[in-house]
C-alpha cells in the first residue's frame, strides 16, 4: 500500500477532510526536505 493510500485511509478513520489532511502531510514533507537540504542551492541562482 502506498503512502498516499495510507494517508487517505488514516484521514477517513480520523474523520478529517482528505484534502486538508493530504495538504498538511505534503507541507510536512516539504519542510523536512528543506531541512535536509542544508541550504545547498544547486540551481545556480543567488
Amino acid at each position: 500500500m502506498s503512502d498516499l493510500s495510507l494517508a487517505v485511509e488514516r484521514a477517513r478513520r480520523l474523520g478529517l477532510l482528505t484534502t486538508v489532511y493530504l495538504l498538511s502531510m505534503a507541507l510536512v514533507e516539504v519542510r523536512e526536505a528543506a531541512e535536509a537540504d542544508n541550504g545547498d542551492d544547486d540551481d545556480g541562482t543567488a
